[in-house]
């Protein structure tokens, strides 16, 4: 239940699943109302839209604690204070996200120099991550800002292949363009293991699309994590999660006019207590 003996007025419930996709999915199966109560018709959805594609650090793995040697467990997942949801709100933008933990434009954490078979490029299109079928409608989400946060795994345990990356990455880019021909595609630089050979690609990367005559791409730099704290497994902290969605909700506002609401400052951060 999400909540019980309301006052006799409107309320307003927003539900959201704070853990990624491998970690179970859920289903909305309605409300129950008392007698004589109704549903209000909600407001409609934000008219801006983003697009995020990222692996742990946009799934907000390990933000609900704040130490690094711990591990993950679902209950340190929290999705929605993560730098993508909080980017977002501050942008009052409807958001849609395909993300997971471990994931890489060609290689995922720990596997194969050589690649891997359920990488971002080959499964961004299922509308379940662990099923191929069915496929996603790509014209039923045509966001006006697409964001990429991809590369961390790729090059993890100081392993990677810079060709088979940058190609997978501009294979990656043409399908993006090709889903959604009028957004603005801007190339993250995570604060996680952002190194600057990863950085050098993803502006060559950009470059090479500004040449080609498609302005639409950029690229955009987080501030590294470090300074406030880790998360489990030495994942973003709830606090540079915050500060690295304040960085890109301005980055953004410049880039498409939007206007910025504030709502983080008097927000009081808790953690899960270590058990």
């Amino acid at each position: 239940m999400v909540a019980g003996k309301l006052k006799d007025k409107i309320h307003e419930v927003e539900i959201i699943k704070v853990t990624e996709s491998i970690q179970g999915l859920c289903r909305f199966e309605g409300f129950y109302l008392e007698d004589g109560k109704h549903l209000e018709k909600p407001e409609p959805l934000p008219d801006r839209k983003i697009h995020f594609i990222g692996n742990s650090i946009t799934c907000g793995y390990g933000i609900e604690v704040r130490d690094s040697s711990l591990h993950f467990s679902p209950e340190t997942e929290n999705f929605y204070d993560a730098y993508a949801a909080l980017t977002s709100r501050i942008l009052d933008a409807d958001w849609n996200v395909v993300a997971r933990s471990g994931i890489g434009v060609y290689r995922n954490y720990g596997e194969a120099v050589s690649g891997s078979t359920e990488n971002m490029v080959n499964i961004h299109d299922r509308v379940f991550y662990d099923k191929p079928f069915p496929k996603w409608n790509f014209l039923l989400y045509q966001p006006a800002v697409v964001c990429v946060n991809l590369g961390t795994n790729d090059f993890s345990e100081n392993k990677g292949d810079t060709s088979l990356f940058r190609i997978n990455y501009d294979k990656f880019l043409d399908t993006l363009r090709s889903k959604y021909p009028t957004a603005k595609i801007v190339l993250l630089m995570g604060p996680m293991m952002n190194t600057e050979l990863l950085k050098g690609i993803l502006i060559k990367l950009v470059h090479v699309r500004n040449i080609k005559g498609d302005d639409a791409f950029t690229f955009f730099e987080m501030s590294a994590q470090g300074s406030l704290g880790y998360g489990a497994d030495w994942h973003p902290s709830r606090e540079q999660a915050r500060k690295n969605a304040a960085e890109l909700a301005a980055y953004i506002s410049k880039l498409t006019g939007w206007e910025t609401i504030p709502f983080l400052q008097d927000t009081t951060i808790t953690l899960l207590k270590e058990k």
